[in-house]
């Protein structure tokens, strides 16, 4: 503590006459505000322990400013400082001390420093009896009981006959009326007057008056001009009438009027009634709102456990009905978010008032009554409908106003989205799916924040992912078939990488593994799915499977609209655990949308890189599901071009990386899938004479009775094949064409020396399959591009073999079309004797006795502008 203003010199000085107060200057400086009180204390402790005269503490008071500057605090301060010098006194019991305060206090009201109702105020009977102001302590003591048990305790009579004849009649009339009686904020003030006139002259209960102000502006909850009659009733009452109202509600096992709800979110926002007086009136209990809540959510992880389960007694003579015995789908699952709120109790009054305080705009109630519930254990409010239609309604206009700063064509991104928006997203999580509206503006303004222009920040990306992962995609997922929305949430994801679209998928399936609403769309989609398979069979040709799934795949298009990664997940289970499917499989996708194509490719790779084993319990012969997941594979990568190419053509890429030379078959089937390109080992003697004919004769002799596709969907296959591999969005660095190439070639000798398998027989069908697909892949990247395009591609001979460690005979092999170019002129530039003698020696050597055509056949020129090869001379 500071050094004491009173000092000895200034006692001494105010007792001898030469400190006096000035009307000019404080004669004793230093005595703030702070510093008053304390001062004060002082000055009455030197009066007491006989160092001061009494008659100076005026003195003192004058010559510190006190008087002058703080006149009104004054009076209330000296009686609290004598309060608690006589406090202090009770203790030692000295007449002397007593009889100083006392001398001091009546100096001070004869000079009217200090007013006797301050004193009545602070001061107990003892001291007022000791100063004079009361005759007796005892009789004071009796007065003062009176008083407070009649202020507090007794209740007023009224006269209730006389109020039930007209006053209540008028006063209900005055508050309820409509048109032009009608309370508004312009004649409120009269409204007020003659309510308080009504009160007054009839001798009306004010609290029964309150009662019917409450129940009038319920009964007209957007009429907010009740609030300016407010200052006619007494605000202490108001938290107990209005938790009244909702006692009498509660006890009648009544639903409670919504316009309640709106009036007590209102005045709690305005504050004349706080949130946790009203809390106490409300029902549910707080333990009996947890109990409820778990149950609740017991009760829907028990539903959602039971689909997909068949009862042979519930289904005992149901027979589904529509085509092919199928029935309506059923893929809704708000079904269980209703039962979970009616769990929770439809009559639930805090959430309701968390509804209403919502709806209100009351942004501090609303999060401390959030934060209340939370820790009775309701971690998502929203699944209450009317907590979600309020969010909903509130991150409308949020998600309006944003979506007004940003332009369609593009243009600067904002640094972070509202915070208003993301709490209220945050708080509504995958519930937004009750308002397609809603979810459809949220996706447009995601949309506009990716197409504006130059790169999103790191906050508003975070934001974005944020929102797609815990909001919008999860919301998606709880609306069925809603193609449009499914092409608007595309939109979006469209403009993100494949890496970070898959976090994104990885991220909702986490969310579903862990959410019962979810999971339940989840399994509702996925044995709807299963309905449909099951009247699916193997078929035995390329028109069978068509035919097959043309009706039923617009049953498995609707279902993967709505959860594409659970729909694809149960469409790869079928094709690995079945043999004959991948045709019907592949066939039943025509309709699905690129989104499901999408999902399609995150779930393949998913399994591919699961720990699951490839090979068979023998290590030769690889597992069945591996197969028919690589011929799946190729087949629906030539057939939609909207599968990821890049994943998967990286996915191959990273496994031959790390020596993992199983993935030679997804890579083969690829290849062969999409460009044609198939070698065969076993080649016969009519097969080898169909060499020399054209692509055609190659076709039909090598591949008779196969299902082949046109020429028209292998060259869109080839070229897609070729734009992933050679990405021209994508840096040099990291296109794959070179990458896989050089990989492919080093795998050979790879896997003899690191592969680490120890099976002779595997080791010989993988280096067999190594060379098949480099021999495939050279193949493709020649035929694919012209000579110029595929020597660009290549490095120097010098590099393959010294940097990358190519065998020989693969490096000859990858430069053969380079060395022919060179070596051969061209057919124009030779002279015609020459060129005679060219197409000659093309024809091979010819047998004894036998002449030389002149010129070269149909065929043979046929076959040379097909296969595009160059004429070679002869010696």
């Amino acid at each position: 503590m500071g050094e004491s203003l009173v000092t000895a010199a200034l006692v001494k000085g105010l007792n001898d006459g030469s400190v006096v107060a000035s009307d000019v200057a404080e004669t004793i400086p230093g005595v703030t505000q702070e510093l008053a009180c304390g001062f004060l204390m002082d000055l009455l402790e030197q009066v007491v322990l006989g160092q001061l005269e009494p008659g100076k503490l005026d003195t003192a008071l004058a010559a510190a400013g006190l008087t002058k500057h703080k006149a009104a605090s004054l009076p209330l301060m000296i009686a609290d400082a004598v309060w608690m010098a006589w406090a202090e006194l009770e203790l030692e019991e000295d007449p002397e001390k007593r009889s100083r305060l006392r001398d001091a206090v009546q100096q001070l009201l004869r000079n009217e420093l200090v007013t006797r109702k301050c004193l009545m105020m602070t001061g107990e009977g003892e001291f007022l009896e000791e100063v004079g102001l009361v005759v007796s302590r005892d009789a004071w003591r009796r007065k003062e009981i009176r008083t407070n048990t009649k202020h507090v305790y007794q209740q007023r009579k009224y006269n209730l006959l006389r109020e039930e004849s007209e006053g209540w009649a008028k006063l209900v009339t005055l508050l309820n009326q409509s048109g032009a009686g009608k309370v508004t904020e312009a004649n409120a003030g009269a409204v007020l007057e003659e309510l308080r006139a009504l009160i007054g002259y009839f001798d009306l209960d004010p609290n029964r008056a309150l009662s019917l102000w409450i129940d009038a502006w319920v009964a007209q909850p957007e009429n907010h001009a009740f609030l300016h009659l407010l200052p006619g009733f007494r605000q202490e009452d108001m938290s107990q009438v209005l938790g009244w109202h909702f006692e009498r509600v509660g006890a009648r096992e009544e639903v409670t009027p919504a316009g309640l709800f709106t009036v007590a979110a209102r005045l709690i926002q305005e504050g004349h009634v706080p949130l946790a007086a009203i809390m106490s009136h409300l029902n549910p209990a707080d333990e009996d709102l947890t109990d409820a809540h778990a149950a609740a959510e017991a009760a829907l992880r028990e539903s959602v456990s039971r689909i997909g389960i068949i009862s042979l007694v519930e289904k005992a003579g149901k027979a589904p009905g529509g085509q092919f015995g199928l029935g309506t789908l059923r893929l809704s699952a708000s079904g269980f978010a209703d039962e979970y709120g009616e769990a929770l109790g439809a009559n639930n009054q805090k959430l309701h008032l968390l509804a209403g305080l919502i709806a209100a705009g009351a942004e501090a109630p609303a999060r401390e009554l959030l934060s209340w519930l939370r820790c009775l254990g309701v971690a998502q409010p929203a699944a209450f409908p009317a907590v979600g239609r309020a969010l909903s309604a509130r991150a409308g206009p949020l998600i309006s106003r944003a979506l007004g700063g940003l332009s369609e064509e593009g243009g600067a991104a904002p640094d972070a989205l509202p915070m208003q928006l993301l709490d209220t997203l945050r708080t509504l999580g995958v519930y937004l799916y009750r308002d397609v509206l809603v979810l459809t503006r949220l996706i447009r303004l995601l949309g506009r924040c990716l197409a504006s222009g130059g790169e999103l920040g790191a906050e508003l990306q975070q934001q974005v992912n944020d929102i797609l992962s815990g909001v919008v995609m999860p919301a998606c997922s709880l609306v069925p078939t809603n193609v449009a929305l499914v092409a608007e949430l595309w939109a979006v994801l469209q403009r993100f990488s494949y890496p970070q679209r898959f976090t994104l998928y990885a991220s909702l399936q986490e969310l579903m593994a862990g959410t019962p609403l979810l999971m339940a769309a989840a399994k509702l989609a996925e044995t709807e799915a299963r309905r449909v398979l099951r009247r699916v069979t193997a078929p035995s040709s390329h028109k069978e499977a068509k035919a097959a799934m043309k009706p039923l795949g617009r049953r498995l298009a609707k279902l993967t609209h709505a959860v594409p990664l659970p729909i694809a997940e149960q469409l790869i289970r079928q094709v690995m655990g079945m043999p004959g499917m991948v045709l019907t499989v592949a066939e039943s996708l025509r309709l699905s949308t690129p989104m499901t194509f999408d999902a399609l490719t995150f779930v393949i790779l998913r399994k591919l890189s699961a720990a699951k084993r490839k090979l068979k319990e023998d290590g030769v012969n690889m597992e069945e599901w591996f197969q028919w997941l690589a011929a799946f594979t190729g087949i629906i990568c030539r057939r939609y071009p909207s599968m990821e190419l890049s994943a998967l053509l990286q996915y191959l890429t990273n496994q031959l990386k790390s020596t993992e030379s199983l993935d030679l078959l997804v890579l083969k089937e690829i290849l062969t899938a999409m460009t044609g390109i198939e070698l065969v080992n076993d080649v016969s003697e009519h097969q080898l004479d169909a060499l020399a004919g054209s692509k055609a004769l190659h076709v039909e002799v090598f591949f008779q009775g196969q299902f082949r596709p046109s020429p028209k969907a292998l060259a869109s296959g080839t070229r897609r094949l070729l734009a992933a591999l050679k990405d021209s969005e994508a840096p040099e660095t990291k296109q794959l064409a070179l990458p896989l190439l050089i990989l492919l070639a080093q795998q050979k000798r790879l896997i003899t020396l690191q592969a680490g398998y120890s099976h002779l027989k595997l080791v010989a069908e993988l280096y067999d399959s190594c060379q098949e697909t480099l021999l495939q892949y050279i193949d493709f990247l020649q035929t694919a591009q012209t000579p110029t395009q595929y020597a660009a591609l290549l490095p120097s001979i010098q590099s393959m073999v010294d940097d990358y460690l190519i065998e020989p005979e693969v490096v000859f092999q990858l430069v053969r079309p380079m060395v022919k170019a060179a070596a051969v002129p061209p057919r124009a530039a030779l002279a015609p004797s020459a060129a005679a003698s060219t197409a000659a020696g093309e024809e091979g050597e010819l047998e004894e006795g036998e002449a030389g055509p002149t010129e070269a056949g149909p065929m043979e020129a046929d076959s040379a502008a097909e296969e595009g090869a160059l004429p070679v001379a002869n010696g």
